[in-house]
């Protein structure tokens, strides 16, 4: 990584759109936010440069096992995460089909890729990629309240299939003995915060006057992503109105017709499942041969620390702990530490270098295609 800010739906827009300089001062917004990321990073840097010196007879070791990694395991997990990319177009897709809104698949190609970058190097429980949501809907005429609507269908689809995996996991972990406090505390945390969130948008949700009451805050929220991704005012339903009924009417379409919602959420548990197996074979290509029950093990670990950690995407916390539970499976510490850079090389920095890209590309595009 160079020293360069990444890049992110709230900086580009902001200097190549003519269009945004009239309507956010740019300059404030990018040197606030292109210092913040570079301070973020460069305290990143510090704590690796840190963790290699202060174990720096381990290096060789490490370097050993990746330079005898299977080639064969490791073209599996770059194909499993190619296929996660395109399954997460499938997966938005089908979603914001069942609410009437139709794009091409390779629009939902970028839009996933770059939102899930989005995701990735902000901390916004999976908000933070509404904004290039919000921009395409724009663009196509799409009301907002249905665009919203529709995303945050997927954010509660992919929360119950996390929190699918996240059980078995603890099954797992369970029968063979190997609960530890670390990833019971974790688990713990997560599992409470997802009920909570679950309980008070099914209370929320099942009444009209309550979705009433909170469609300002959710309309707030819309407009303070658009601002922040760089957008214009929005010319196509840029008012609070319209949320309310396309929320509980989603919730009641989902109440009366679940199968209606059945390809997404077929969607939604093949990403936690090609999640589990690039990790798989990433730890496979470096020798660590923890099966299927131990891979779903580390994958949910690797997530909850993800999601509780103050880095973006848990960077540094993943690691440690994707390290540490390969160690109590019985996998050497070079082996382990190895298998761990090689899984979140696939699923941290391709989809990172990936969506950067795709962001880049859907800023210049501008207008839907």
């Amino acid at each position: 990584m160079n020293n360069v800010a990444p890049v992110t739906s709230a900086s580009v827009p902001a200097v190549s759109s003519p269009q945004v300089g009239s309507a956010i001062p740019a300059g404030p917004i990018l040197f606030v936010r292109l210092s913040a990321g570079r301070l973020a990073w460069a305290a990143l840097a510090l704590l690796a440069v840190f963790v290699v010196l202060t174990n720096a007879s381990d290096v060789p070791g490490i370097l050993s096992a990746l330079r005898h990694a299977d080639p064969y395991y490791l073209l599996a997990a770059a194909v499993f995460q190619a296929v996660f990319i395109v399954n997460l177009a499938f997966f938005y897709k089908s979603a914001f089909a069942v609410l009437g809104l139709e794009a091409p698949l390779g629009r939902f190609t970028l839009l996933g890729a770059g939102g899930y970058f989005v995701n990735l190097v902000s901390k916004t429980s999976g908000l933070g990629g509404m904004a290039l949501y919000l921009n395409e809907g724009s663009s196509r005429g799409f009301k907002r309240g249905r665009t919203v609507t529709a995303y945050m269908v997927t954010v509660i689809l992919g929360h119950i299939a996390f929190f699918v995996t996240l059980s078995l996991a603890f099954a797992l972990l369970y029968t063979s003995g190997r609960l530890r406090p670390a990833e019971l505390a974790a688990a713990g945390v997560t599992t409470a915060l997802l009920l909570a969130a679950l309980a008070v948008l099914a209370y929320v949700a099942t009444d009209r006057r309550r979705l009433e009451a909170a469609s300002g805050f959710v309309h707030k929220l819309g407009r303070r992503v658009r601002r922040l991704a760089g957008s214009p005012p929005d010319a196509n339903g840029d008012s609070a109105e319209d949320l309310p009924g396309d929320l509980y009417e989603a919730v009641n379409d989902l109440r009366r017709e679940p199968a209606r919602y059945a390809r997404p959420m077929a969607h939604a548990l093949l990403v936690e499942v090609l999640g589990v197996a690039v990790l798989f074979a990433s730890a496979r290509a470096l020798g660590a041969d923890i099966g299927i029950a131990g891979a779903i093990a580390v994958y949910a670990v690797s997530v909850l620390f993800s999601m509780v950690s103050i880095t973006p995407s848990g960077l540094g916390f993943v690691e440690a702990s994707v390290t540490g539970f390969l160690v109590s499976l019985g996998v050497p510490l070079h082996h382990a530490v190895a298998a761990s850079l090689a899984y979140r090389f696939f699923e941290f920095w391709v989809p990172l270098l990936i969506g950067a890209l795709a962001v880049r590309t859907l800023t210049r595009q501008g207008t839907a295609q």
